[in-house]
């Protein structure tokens, strides 16, 4: 469960574990979810609005974070009741970004899709996490991702710790990463 009015905040943390500094704080009701560094170097930031119960997500979003001034700028946001509670980002080489989220219902499915950094108004959908209307097609519940290769040839791979999706079809088999 998440607290409905704070914020939460990014801290930055010395590799010898002597020093913890507060580099941002997101406004009240924001959760900070998922980090990444972008291809230009500036740090992602993955979001989740609070709420007191994970149905109840009123949005997620990606924004940027200046390390050095500490201040936001938004790059793509979904908001409404009941929004996918945002995961994890992840970069392609050439500057891609991908993002996972999940529903809180058990047996959903969760999207895949990705924003374009040129134009990243829109996400498209690389998988919609779910079932189609026979009861076939991929179900994941994407928890984590990793991007591997080059920026005309990736590989997305999305873990699903829940097992939803047992490796990229069929219902209730193990979790485990699955590549797209």
């Amino acid at each position: 469960m998440r607290n409905p009015v704070e914020g939460g905040c990014i801290y930055r943390v010395t590799s010898d574990l002597s020093a913890m500094t507060t580099v941002s704080c997101l406004t009240p009701g924001r959760t900070p979810w998922a980090l990444a560094f972008n291809a230009d170097g500036r740090l992602l930031v993955g979001w989740n609005d609070d709420a007191i119960q994970p149905t109840a997500n009123l949005g997620n979003g990606v924004m940027f974070l200046n390390l050095a001034t500490g201040v936001t700028s938004a790059l793509n946001e979904v908001t409404g009741y009941g929004s996918p509670t945002l995961s994890d980002i992840a970069v392609a080489p050439g500057g891609r970004i991908y993002v996972a989220a999940y529903p809180a219902e058990q047996w959903n499915g969760g999207p895949i899709s990705w924003i374009d950094p040129v134009n990243p108004v829109t996400r498209s959908v690389l998988i919609s996490g779910q079932m189609g209307s026979m009861g076939w097609g991929i179900v994941v519940r994407p928890a984590q991702l990793a991007v591997a290769g080059t920026p005309e040839n990736h590989v997305v791979y999305a873990a699903d710790p829940w097992g939803v999706g047992g490796g990229g079809g069929g219902m209730g088999g193990p979790g485990g990463l699955v590549p797209f």
